[in-house]
């Protein structure tokens, strides 16, 4: 008879250890599955706001806001960089083309 009982409550503590960890794989997989769609909102937010931002240095480049007029500068920087390095890269492929 003892062994009975102490096999019925081996058995009831491996279900109850079951569950619980099934219940953790459970919390987990939810887990995961929330960050990820977290990240996506942020990279979400991040286009828009991009976007947003864009817009208004478009619409504004000519006569950028006082507080604002160290990001023009920033802004009209960058993109003089971006077309020197595309101007570069360009004659690059040019000159390998032409050694061929």
């Amino acid at each position: 008879m003892a062994f009975d009982v102490k096999f019925d409550e081996l058995k009831n503590s491996a279900k109850e250890l079951g569950s619980r960890i099934g219940k953790g794989a459970q919390d987990l997989g939810s887990a995961a599955s929330s960050k990820a769609k977290l990240e996506l909102e942020k990279a979400k937010l991040k286009d828009i706001y991009a976007e947003l931002g864009s817009l208004y240095f478009r619409e504004n480049r000519e006569n950028p806001p006082f507080e604002y007029a160290d990001l023009f500068e920033k802004i009209e920087k960058g993109e003089e960089s971006v077309a020197a390095y595309e101007k570069t890269i360009g004659e690059n492929l040019k000159n390998l083309k032409n050694t061929e």
